[in-house]
């Protein structure tokens, strides 16, 4: 695989042409792993969780910008920032992104950049997990390798819903975390899911936190579609 960066250097430090660079081999990640080819609908999402992983930045390519910040950013130099409360504050939903996106990939790829980056630093970090941070970016990082790269499509059909595809990325995450092949009685972590945006538009309360509540709430809301 062959990347060509075809910006001038001058000034510019290589180290924040790396930081853009590994949002490009994320791409190239993406199109030759379990699943070749990009993933749809924008396999944008997943090239910037490459790179927000493994720098522990959820600023793609800081200090791309000499003097400004990416659209709508509060804080990040650089071209995107996953991080919803650094942006909007509130979580871009598959209902928002169907509305508002168009065609415009890196708008998609939020969706589910913001939930994964959401589920490392927020919601692995939190009860009734509490792990600490490197722990959680561990648990992150590998359900990122293992269930994304088979995915087929992070999330498709109607709004709310767009998860519930066997190949989708919600799916493909439960399968990444379960450790005793029985999806129907939940996972390890199966409370992340609360935050798989591009799943459910809503939080869910935490009665339904215990795996076996929630397969069947998951149950329910799939056959909705």
């Amino acid at each position: 695989m062959k990347i060509t960066l075809c910006r001038k250097i001058t000034s510019i430090s290589i180290h924040f042409i790396f930081r853009a660079f590994l949002a490009e081999w994320g791409h190239g990640m993406d199109a030759n792993d379990a699943n070749p080819g990009i993933a749809s609908p924008s396999g944008e999402g997943i090239a910037d969780l490459y790179a927000a992983l493994r720098l522990g930045t959820s600023c793609i390519g800081r200090n791309f910008f000499q003097s400004e910040k990416c659209a709508s950013c509060q804080t990040c130099s650089g071209v995107r920032d996953i991080d919803y409360l650094k942006r909007s504050g509130s979580p871009q939903t598959f209902t928002w992104s169907d509305a508002n996106c168009g065609g415009g990939v890196h708008c998609k790829g939020y969706t589910y950049s913001e939930a994964v980056w959401s589920l490392y630093k927020r919601h692995l970090q939190s009860p009734p997990y509490n792990y600490d941070d490197y722990t959680a970016l561990e648990i992150v990082t590998r359900l990122t390798y293992i269930g994304g790269g088979s995915v087929v499509s992070w999330y498709s059909g109607t709004p709310p819903y767009g998860g519930c595809a066997a190949t989708s990325g919600y799916k493909k995450f439960l399968t990444a975390d379960d450790d005793n092949g029985n999806l129907n009685d939940g996972t390890p972590r199966t409370c992340y899911t609360r935050h798989i945006l591009f799943v459910l538009s809503l939080q869910l309360s935490p009665i339904l936190c215990t795996s076996r509540k929630f397969r069947r709430y998951e149950g329910y809301l799939c056959s909705l579609q």
